[in-house]
C-alpha cells in the first residue's frame, strides 16, 4: 500500500508524478469551519488529508500534519505565506507567492483559470480557483485518483459576514474560524460567496459523478447541503448526526437568486470596504474644497489661481467619487456574470449520465 503520511518521498514528487498517486483510496478534505473543535481528529492520522489555508494552526493540537496544504487566496498569502510555506505539508499555493516564497521541495504554484470549469489534471499547475479554497482541494483530490471525498470542517456558515469578496480589517478575535487567531485582530480578510461556493461545489460533485467517484460531507452540523450527508466523526457521539437536507435536495441556488449581496470579485481587487470609505471621504473633501474656494473667489475677487485651483479639486473630488460608483458596477456586473457561466458549466454537467 502507498504510504499516506507526507515523507521526503512525497514531497520530492512534481505533480505529473503525482497524478493518480492515491488511485482507488479515499481523502478527508478539511475546512476550517468552528465545527473542526468538535470534530475526532485523531482518527485521520494515518489518512490522506487536505487541509487548507491556516489549518496548520490546528497541527500542535492533533500531534501531526495534513498530507497536503492548499492556499489560493492572496491575502491569505500575502500576511502568512513564509508560515504556509513552512509546514511539512506538500504544499499547493497560487502563484501569487512565487516571487516572495523561496523554492522547496514540496512546494507548487498554481496559476489560477478563472473561467468556469474543474481542473481533473494539475499536471500543468493549473486550477481553477472558484470561490472557495475547498474548490481547488477537490481538485487536488481528483489529480491524486481519489475515489471518495469525505468532507470535515466545512460549515458553510459565517457568524460575521457581509458583501462577498469584500475585504476587512479584523477588530477582534474570529468567530468564523475554528480559532480566534485564524484572522485575529489586524488581519485582512475576505468575506466569502456563499453562492457561488455552492455552484462550485455542485460542479465538483458533478465531476466525480461522471467519473464514478464520490464526495460526501461529514462536517458536525455543516449548513452545506450539496453533498450526501454522512456521520461518524465528531468528537461527541451526540453531536453525530447528520444535517437535513434542505428543500433544495442538494442543488445549488438559482443565478438570479441574488439576496446576499450584488458586488464581486473585482469589489475586492480595485475598491474593498476600506479603501471604498477612504476614496469616497476624500472625494467629497476635495469637492467640498473646490466649492469654497469657488465661493470665496465670488466674495473677494480673489486671483485666477485660485480659481482654476478650485475647479481642479472640485471636478478631481467627483471624478473619484464617480469612480467608486463605475467600480461597484463593474464588479456586480462581473459576478453576476461569473455566477452566470458557473450555472451553466454545471447544467452542462448534470445532463451527462
Amino acid at each position: 500500500m502507498i504510504p499516506v503520511k507526507s515523507s521526503s518521498d512525497l514531497l520530492n514528487l512534481s505533480l505529473p508524478e503525482l497524478k493518480d498517486h492515491y488511485r482507488g483510496r479515499r481523502a478527508f478534505v478539511i475546512g476550517n469551519g468552528p465545527s473542526i473543535n468538535r470534530t475526532n481528529l485523531r482518527i485521520l492520522k494515518d489518512e490522506i488529508t487536505i487541509g487548507m489555508n491556516r489549518f496548520y494552526l490546528k497541527f500542535p493540537e492533533m500531534g501531526y500534519h495534513t498530507t497536503f496544504l492548499c492556499c489560493v487566496n492572496e491575502l491569505v498569502l500575502d500576511q502568512f505565506g513564509d508560515e504556509i510555506a513552512e509546514q511539512p505539508s506538500y504544499k499547493l499555493l497560487n502563484a501569487s507567492a512565487a516571487s516572495n516564497l523561496q523554492a522547496r521541495p514540496g512546494l507548487q504554484f498554481m496559476a489560477s483559470n478563472a473561467s468556469a470549469g474543474f481542473t481533473r489534471d494539475l499536471s500543468a499547475h493549473v486550477w481553477h480557483p472558484g470561490a472557495t479554497v475547498t474548490y481547488c482541494a477537490l481538485q487536488l483530490a481528483f489529480h491524486l485518483g481519489v475515489e471518495e471525498v469525505i468532507l470535515l470542517g466545512v460549515d458553510h456558515s459565517f457568524s460575521h459576514s457581509g458583501r462577498a469578496h469584500r475585504a476587512e480589517r479584523a477588530s477582534g478575535g474570529d468567530v468564523n474560524h475554528f480559532d480566534p487567531n485564524y484572522f485575529g485582530k489586524g488581519v485582512v480578510w475576505q468575506y466569502p460567496d456563499l453562492l457561488d461556493s455552492e455552484i462550485n461545489y455542485a460542479t465538483a460533485r458533478e465531476v466525480f459523478r461522471i467519473h464514478g467517484r464520490t464526495i460526501k460531507d461529514a462536517t458536525v452540523g455543516g449548513k452545506l447541503s450539496v453533498f450526501e450527508r454522512i456521520s461518524g466523526y465528531a468528537a461527541n457521539p451526540e453531536d453525530d448526526v447528520p444535517t437535513v437536507a434542505s428543500d433544495r435536495d442538494g442543488q445549488p441556488a438559482l443565478v438570479d437568486n441574488e439576496n446576499m449581496d450584488r458586488k464581486g470579485r473585482l469589489y475586492a481587487k480595485f475598491l474593498n470596504n476600506s479603501s471604498q470609505r477612504l476614496v469616497k471621504a476624500v472625494g467629497a473633501t476635495a469637492a467640498l474644497a473646490g466649492l469654497a474656494l469657488l465661493g470665496w473667489m465670488a466674495l473677494e475677487a480673489p486671483a485666477i489661481m485660485i480659481a482654476v485651483l478650485g475647479t481642479l479639486l472640485m471636478l478631481g473630488g467627483l471624478c473619484l467619487c464617480l469612480s467608486s460608483l463605475v467600480a461597484d458596477w463593474v464588479s456586480a456586473w462581473a459576478r453576476k456574470r461569473r455566477l452566470k457561466d458557473g450555472q451553466l458549466f454545471l447544467n452542462a454537467l448534470s445532463m451527462i449520465r
